[in-house]
């Protein structure tokens, strides 16, 4: 029986009601819900005390920064980052920091909630989808469909996190089992199922913007899943109008207070659009890492994280077939649909098919970053399922579907024995959430964080003391250094008078004195000591800073500042940012006063030539002859905006009564035509934006 012919079987179906035998149809219990929760959350007690970057960077800074007003008393504490919609931080915050931060435990178990909704939603839609396929083992192949969707790499292991992709996929799902409920009571979608739908999709929009993609493929769902009719169309419309009621109260709040502060309503994304000082006018706030680089690899890109290797769709090595497999389902249900007219799917599966498809192809657009795609992962499991019972309708003509049952298990055992799931970072129980740093420090105390992600001090360290700031001069800071944002940190370090302190992991210690230096800071190494807050992956130190006592001279190199003068040989014309060099070498003459006996450092603001193709360069630095360091670029990261100083020995100064003579050797500088992106012929290795001279 197909399933359009199913539905109209049901008696009383216009009034949504259903007959004394139609009691064994797909219906949420409570008891379903306890067990799928407990199940959730006692996978997230399992796993561990989440520890994640992006919660260290900015989910426990932005909710404290929103409840306590800093987002104009801070400055990019947390880097970009710092900007995201806030809302779903706060509970785990309040939890983490407040209720629970002494049960470690049970909050883990609590952050498992979301998780365990999801089981339970995956579970219902996949026994809506089976059972209109007129399944009579829909039960369990319910049940495998919905293990094997949540086991996946990007679910699973992103239960009990901060992420959040997991709530989001909560709220889209949800709004999916509206749209079904409402196709098996009445044939149809009402319009009262489309309302509540877009409602509940464009919460997770509202709430996180990565979850967008879901809005226009279920709109595509809606519209196609029994054919473009009036019905249907109404429904989009009414849909839409729900998504951006919730969208625009739920994002409309947190827009317009970023919109106040930067001129920017979806900050920093999207600022070709709306132009914001604070930043370059540019696309921004999208990372580009993960997407395919040719359309063969986009065609065929889930074959390529079937088997543990580089980084493709996520930051950790990690290894699932699902999405290879489910690919495969995918195109076998289609040529099923279109070589076999005997082969019949229904309504229900028709969407969840349809919604599926269009949710992948925008989510590999825009984003192909694993832990984006939770909402489509945890549904996998029936396309896999549907296309199994087809195929084996098909091949065996089994009433009972008994071989596309056992198929589906078998694959469903081989899919998750080669998983191999990506560590976003996990601790073990400690004693309390986060152990006490002991930090004794006044009033109107200045915190400079110099690396990522070191924002979760901050809710920790504030706790108690209200007067206090946090400054971010990270590695996002010198891609807003020459814009409005770079100026409201240089003025809050230059205004700042009471203590001021420097917080940074080890891997940037020796960059410390160079990122101090463009601020005329220095730190005082004998104060410095560790900073433990049971969730470090890496050793981070806190160091006195003060103001530095030796007089210092700026050279600009953009084509308004008068520090052109001192460019020797092996420039550009300057631009307005700063100059290339257009040489194999290049050199600057800087003027000191020949009677001066004094120390002096040197620092370099410097950009590098660099593409996916020309990955490294090294500038080996010669002072008035003498070597004296080699200074090297990797692309992607360090390629703009790199700081350098440079502690110059007594010899070397003394060495040139005249001044200070800087050479830059380049190991294999390149031309843009020489790589294929234009046709300028220029020998381009560094990029200089300034030079610092200090007498220490």
């Amino acid at each position: 029986m197909s399933g359009s012919n199913f539905y109209n079987s049901i008696p009383f179906r216009k009034y949504g009601f259903y007959c004394s035998n139609m009691l064994l149809t797909p219906r949420p219990s409570l008891l379903g819900l306890l067990i799928c929760l407990l199940i959730g959350c006692s996978v997230s007690v399992v796993l561990g005390q989440d520890a994640n970057w992006d919660l260290k960077n900015y989910h426990l800074y932005n909710a404290y920064s929103y409840l306590n007003n800093r987002l104009e008393v801070d400055a990019l504490a947390a880097g970009i980052q710092t900007y995201f919609h806030p809302l779903l931080d706060i509970p785990y915050y309040w939890l983490s920091t407040f209720v629970l931060f002494d049960y470690p435990r049970i909050l883990a178990f609590v952050a498992g909630i979301p998780y365990g909704f999801l089981i339970f939603l995956v579970l219902w839609i996949s026994a809506e989808v089976f059972f209109a396929l007129s399944v009579p083992q829909w039960r369990a192949l319910s049940l495998l469909a919905t293990v094997f969707g949540v086991t996946g790499a990007a679910t699973l292991s992103q239960a009990g996190t901060t992420f959040n992709e997991v709530t989001l996929a909560v709220f889209v799902l949800a709004g999916l089992v509206t749209l079904l409920f409402s196709i098996r009571n009445y044939g149809c979608i009402n319009m009262k199922a489309a309302l509540v739908s877009g409602v509940l999709i464009g919460t997770a929009a509202g709430l996180k913007l990565t979850a967008v993609i879901y809005a226009p493929a279920a709109v595509l769902a809606v519209l196609l899943f029994d054919g473009v009719n009036k019905k249907n169309i109404g429904a989009v419309l009414v849909f839409c109008l729900g998504w951006w009621l919730a969208f625009l109260v739920l994002w409309g709040v947190w827009g317009y207070q970023l919109y106040q502060l930067t001129g920017n309503p979806l900050f920093p994304m999207f600022n070709h659009i709306f132009g914001s000082s604070w930043m370059e006018v540019s696309p921004g706030g999208m990372d580009n890492r993960f997407k395919p680089t040719s359309w063969f690899q986009a065609l065929f890109y889930p074959f390529y994280w079937i088997i543990e290797g580089p980084m493709t769709v996520a930051e950790p090595s990690f290894a699932d077939p699902r999405f290879a497999v489910s690919f495969i389902a995918f195109l076998g249900v289609i040529l099923l649909l279109l070589f076999n007219r005997s082969t019949q799917t229904s309504s229900t599966a028709n969407f969840i098919l349809i919604f599926i498809g269009g949710s992948y192809i925008l989510w590999e657009t825009l984003f192909s970053i694993l832990r984006y795609a939770v909402a489509i992962e945890a549904l996998l499991g029936i396309v896999v399922g549907a296309f199994l019972v087809l195929l084996a309708r098909r091949m065996f003509k089994l009433k009972k579907d008994t071989m596309g049952l056992v198929c589906f298990l078998v694959f469903s055992l081989l899919v998750i024995s080669f998983t191999n799931y990506p560590h976003w970072g996990r601790k073990q129980y400690a004693e309390t959430v986060f152990a006490d740093p002991e930090v004794q420090f006044s009033e109107n105390t200045q915190f400079l964080l110099l690396s990522k992600p070191l924002a979760y001090f901050a809710p920790i360290l504030g706790k108690n003391v209200k007067d206090v700031s946090f400054i971010g001069i990270n590695e996002d800071y010198p891609g807003f250094s020459r814009f409005e944002l770079g100026a409201i940190i240089k003025s809050k370090i230059a205004k700042h008078t009471g203590d001021r302190f420097a917080i940074f992991l080890d891997h940037d210690l020796a960059f410390v004195p160079a990122k101090l230096d463009e601020f005329n800071l220095e730190w005082v190494k004998s104060s410095c000591r560790k900073l433990d807050l049971n969730i470090n992956a890496e050793k981070t130190y806190l160091c006195s800073v003060k103001e530095r006592s030796g007089e210092s001279q700026v050279f600009y190199f953009n084509n308004n500042q008068v520090g052109t003068n001192v460019l020797a040989s092996g420039w550009s014309t300057p631009e307005a940012w700063g100059v290339w060099s257009n040489s194999v070498s290049s050199r600057v003459n800087l003027p000191i006063a020949a009677d001066v006996k004094a120390n002096y450092s040197i620092s370099f603001n410097m950009h590098a030539y660099l593409s996916s193709t020309h990955p490294q360069l090294t500038a080996h630095v010669f002072i008035n002859g003498q070597w004296l360091q080699d200074i090297s670029f990797n692309y992607p990261s360090g390629v703009v905006d790199k700081i350098f100083r440079l502690d110059l020995p007594d010899n070397i100064v003394q060495s040139n009564s005249n001044g200070l003579t800087i050479e830059f050797k380049y190991n294999n500088p390149k031309s843009p035509k020489s790589l294929a992106l234009s046709s300028d012929e220029r020998l381009l290795g560094v990029g200089l934006v300034w030079i610092k001279l200090t007498q220490l």
